[in-house]
This record gives C-alpha cells, sequence and structure tokens, in this order.
C-alpha cells in the first residue's frame, strides 16, 4: 500500500499528526542516535546526583563480601536468582568503586532504549517518547537493581522474535538469562517457552533451544526457592486484594495525581484494547495473559513491591504488543496519552533526584571519612536501612539486631528477628559490646532522646533535604 492509500486508510483521528509520527517504520538512524544520546545524556546526569538507598546497596555488599557458601543462602532467603549479582562481582571483588554499579546500569538501560529506538514496531512517535517515560528513564535506568537486566533481556526475545526459528540457540540463551534476573522475570520466561514449546508453525525443532530453557528456568528456581526461615515463605503471606487495580494505574500512569479510578479505568481500557489488538496471536495472548495471571497471585498474596514490580506489568505488555505486530489505532491513541503521563512523570523525578537527596546514607557516609573515622568501629541498627552506608566502607557494620558484624542483608531468621528489636534495646547492646568507646559510632535511622544519659553525643545529622525513602535519614553519634 503505498503513503497516499495508507494515509486514506487511517482513521481521521490520525490525519490530526503528521503520518511521520505515527509511522511504524525505522527512524531515521541520525534521528534514532540523536535520541539515544540525548537519552544517555539525561539518565548518566540524573544517575550522577543520585544518593543510592539500601536496595542498591544489598546486591552490591553481596557481591562484594559473601562467600559461595553465603550466595546460596541469601538467594534462597531472599527469594531471588542472582544473575545480577553476578554482573556485579567483578566490580565489586575488584575494588572499583560503588558508583561502577549506576555506569553498569545506565549502560544497560541505555542498550533497552535502543533498541525501543532501533529494533520496536511502534508508531514513531511513541518510540522517540518511551525512553523517556517514568519507567525507562528512572525506575529502571536511575535506581540500579535487577529489573533493568530484565527489561533488556525481554527487548532482546522481542527482537529475536522473528528469527526464533533461525536461531534458536541465541533465543533460548536469552529465555534462560531472563529467568536468572528476579522472580517475576521468570514467570515471564517460563511462559515464553511455554509459548515457544507449544508452537507448531516451526515444525519439527532440534531439543537444544527447549533444553537451555528448561536448565535456566531450573537453576532460577533452585536459586529462588525458598528456605524454611526465609522472611517471605508459604503460599500465601499477605493479603492485598486491590493489588491488580493499583498495578494497573500505577503501570500506565505511575506517580500521576489523578483520581484513582480514572487511572484504573484508562489501565483497563488499555488492556482490553490491547488484547483485542492482540486476538490473532496466541502467542502474545498466552504469555501476556498468563503472567498477569501469575503477577496478580503474587502481588496479592506473596509480595506487593510497589512500582519496581508494578512496571513489569507494562514491560510485559509492550512485549506482547511487540511481538504480536498489533496494530490498532485505538490503542496506540491509549498508550499515547499514558506515554505522555509518564514522560511528565520522568522529568518530574529527575528534577527531585536532581535537587535533593534520594537517602541519607551518601552525606553520612562523606562526613565520617571527611572526619577521617573511617577506621572506627561503626554499630548500627536498624540492619535494612543502615546497611545503605556500608557500601562506603571497607569494614563491616556491627549490627546491634543479630549482635555480629556484616555489610549484606542476609533475609534470615535471626535478621528478621533483629529488625524487631527496640531501638532502646539496640544502644543497650552496643553499649554491653563496646564498653571502650572512644573509637566507636553509633549509627541510628531515628534521632535518640537524650543521648548524653546513655554516654553518647550527636555527632551527625543529615543536612540536605530528602524527597523519599525517609527512614533512610540517620544520626550518628559519638562517645562522651
Amino acid at each position: 500500500m503505498n503513503d497516499s492509500a495508507a494515509s486514506q486508510a487511517r482513521p481521521s483521528g490520525f490525519r490530526l499528526l503528521p503520518s511521520a509520527l505515527i509511522s511504524r517504520d525505522p527512524l531515521p538512524r541520525g534521528v534514532a542516535v540523536a535520541v539515544l544520546l540525548i537519552y544517555i545524556a539525561i539518565v548518566a546526569a540524573v544517575a550522577a546526583h543520585h544518593e543510592p538507598w539500601r536496595d542498591e546497596a544489598d546486591p552490591w555488599l553481596t557481591a562484594r563480601d559473601a562467600s559461595a557458601g553465603e550466595l546460596w543462602q541469601f538467594f534462597h532467603h531472599g527469594g531471588t536468582p542472582g544473575l545480577w549479582y553476578f554482573l556485579l562481582m567483578p566490580f565489586a571483588r575488584a575494588g572499583a568503586p560503588y558508583a561502577s554499579a549506576h555506569v553498569l546500569h545506565v549502560a544497560i538501560a541505555a542498550a533497552s532504549a535502543a533498541l525501543i529506538l532501533f529494533a520496536s514496531p511502534f508508531p514513531r512517535a511513541i518510540r522517540v517518547l518511551l525512553p523517556f517515560t517514568y519507567y525507562f528513564g528512572y525506575e529502571y535506568a536511575v535506581i540500579a537493581r535487577s529489573y533493568a537486566l530484565s527489561i533488556l533481556l525481554l527487548f532482546i526475545i522481542a527482537a529475536l522474535h522473528s528469527r526464533r526459528n533461525e536461531r534458536p540457540v541465541v533465543y533460548a540463551i536469552a529465555v534462560a538469562l531472563l529467568a536468572n534476573t528476579n522472580v517475576h522475570s521468570l514467570v515471564v520466561a517460563a511462559f515464553i517457552g511455554l509459548a515457544y514449546l507449544l508452537e507448531r508453525s516451526g515444525g519439527h525443532r532440534k531439543p537444544a533451544a527447549p533444553l537451555i530453557m528448561i536448565a535456566g528456568g531450573l537453576l532460577s528456581v533452585a536459586q529462588a526457592w525458598p528456605a524454611s526461615d526465609a522472611m517471605v515463605h508459604g503460599a500465601i503471606s499477605v493479603f492485598h486484594p486491590d493489588a491488580p487495580m493499583q498495578a494497573l494505574r500505577s503501570a500506565f500512569f505511575p506517580m500521576i495525581v489523578m483520581p484513582a479510578w480514572i487511572g484504573v479505568l484508562l489501565g483497563v481500557a488499555i488492556l482490553i484494547a490491547a488484547l483485542w489488538a492482540l486476538r490473532a496471536s496466541r502467542t502474545a495472548l498466552l504469555v501476556l495473559l498468563g503472567t498477569y495471571a501469575v503477577f496478580g497471585y503474587i502481588f496479592v498474596f506473596k509480595w506487593l513491591g510497589g512500582l519496581r514490580h508494578f512496571g513489569l506489568v507494562l514491560v510485559v505488555l509492550l512485549f506482547a504488543l511487540w511481538i504480536g505486530e498489533a496494530r490498532s489505532p485505538v490503542l496506540h491513541w491509549l498508550l499515547a496519552i499514558s506515554v505522555v503521563a509518564s514522560v511528565v512523570a520522568f522529568a518530574f523525578f529527575a528534577s527531585l533526584d536532581w535537587r535533593f537527596a534520594f537517602s541519607g546514607a551518601k552525606e553520612t557516609a562523606a562526613f565520617i571519612h571527611a572526619r577521617g573515622m573511617q577506621s572506627y568501629t561503626i554499630a548500627a541498627h536498624s540492619e535494612t536501612t543502615t546497611s545503605a552506608l556500608a557500601p562506603y566502607f571497607d569494614r563491616p557494620f556491627w549490627y546491634a539486631g543479630i549482635e555480629d558484624f556484616g555489610t549484606f542483608s542476609k533475609w534470615d531468621g535471626p535478621f528478621e528477628r533483629g529488625l524487631e528489636t527496640t531501638y532502646p534495646e539496640a544502644v543497650r547492646r552496643v553499649g554491653a559490646r563496646f564498653p571502650d568507646r572512644s573509637r566507636v559510632l553509633l549509627l541510628l535511622n531515628v534521632e535518640m532522646p537524650q543521648p548524653e544519659r546513655n554516654g553518647w553525643r550527636l555527632l551527625f545529622h543529615n543536612r540536605r533535604r530528602q524527597f523519599a525513602n525517609f527512614d533512610e535519614s540517620f544520626w550518628l553519634y559519638g562517645a562522651l
């Protein structure tokens, strides 16, 4: 169909936009390269101003400090496979600065953005804006966790989908790696693998590809299978009946101030339009609906997680639309509304992270180093929050909850019981363990009333204003 005939065939609403913006043709290479460079510059700049919090610190500390046995137990207790941790190991164990984790993370996010710009089948306007949305520009780009790796691998699988019969081993390796990024991605990988096995259009398949996928899935399950004393175990750990509605709203309109019912209604509309557009693709529907069903169970009964997990609802939808080659003007208009709103959210949060602190950990650690006290024993409570400072030091902290030295959180029974330790009891334990406090620092994430009565004096409290993770505002005490 020529351009003239195509424009006549489009619904009248699309005539409001130039045909170049709604075309599904590849972007001009120069435009795609320019957009990618702008994306890298913005995300790298925001990441350079970002203060990592405990969820970013814990993988680095585990990769740096855990023995092989501790690593295996960590995966069982944390309920996660370890691909992201293994990628961090060469940097963490070679003594590279903590910031190298964010350099690696931005590079992964940039690769995902490149796939969107150069390989995705979405309308050009959506392709250009999508990298600058909240999830792709901030949540899965600036905040360094395993999810950016999931996005990259999922988009690689999408780009390989049309050639999966020509390059089955490469396709299978990508699926196996996806399964080993986190539990949510294991779910997606399982349905991609199931869809691959159920297909009949490719004729007889060699066993190598399915075996690679199955091996990757089994390896992930072996790592993430919960230990008996894991903090999250059993078929039902929590109950959040409103989680599916939260997920729909937050996936498509993250951090947008609007009545909740409007966000849910628009999310439902996007999902219905997507299902209609994908009605001819059994593979895409199986991956989308199967994944959503398991996500619903996880959100309602196992672990809510928040935005970092809700964003995967959007990512899986984009994957399904990509491999299903969905063509729906209504769907694209609805997605465009979501994308524009999400670009606004990204701009807002990028500006917040630029001007204010995401965590007080970096500032507190800088104070300790500036005063030449980095060789002091740091006694800390609570373990989850204060561990955010541990990557800035090459000595373990003494955690009052577990009454032992350590860095990364082990997520086992003693760790869970340690979190229940009250702050007065933690201060008492520190005093009993270190009767000579001349080279001891007490680090808390709450203010101690009348510290002098306990033999301490306040040395530092965060001065930078924070916009997130307010429980990572710290008070540092030294001996009187």
